[in-house]
This record gives C-alpha cells, sequence and structure tokens, in this order.
C-alpha cells in the first residue's frame, strides 16, 4: 500500500501544523515525516493509525482506498 502524499499534506494543512510539528507528535524526525509526503516512504502500522485517530478519519481514507474520511 502506497502513502498517499497529497491526502496527507492536506490534512496536516487544514490542521495549520507544520511537518516538524507534526514529525514531532508522531516521535519521528521532520525528514522522515516530510518522506510520507512525498510518497518516498511510510510510515509503520502504529503511524498510521496514530494519524488516523489523529485526524478522525478512517485507514482506508488515509491510505487513498476511500473517498469517504468518516470512520465506519
Amino acid at each position: 500500500m502506497r502513502p498517499q502524499p497529497i491526502r496527507l499534506k492536506e490534512l496536516r494543512e487544514a490542521r495549520g501544523l507544520t511537518q516538524e510539528e507534526l514529525a514531532d507528535l508522531m516521535g519521528v524526525v521532520p525528514r522522515q515525516y516530510q518522506r510520507y509526503e512525498r510518497g518516498e516512504g511510510e510510515p509503520k502500522l502504529a503511524g498510521w493509525i496514530f494519524l488516523a485517530d489523529f485526524y478522525d478519519v478512517s485507514l482506508d481514507y488515509l491510505v487513498g482506498r476511500s473517498e469517504e474520511p468518516a470512520r465506519r
């Protein structure tokens, strides 16, 4: 499953956060988070779960398998 860089960036910007701030919340270095947004890497399962919970969206939405952000 490939990360959805645009979706990650849009969600982060909608919260008014910088990449550095979100990286700090996730416990990763900013460079690693930047890779997620560029599609050059992806978080481990715990990272995906953190992001889905943080943004209050489904994992399917976060990774581009659904256009519906609401959790079921």
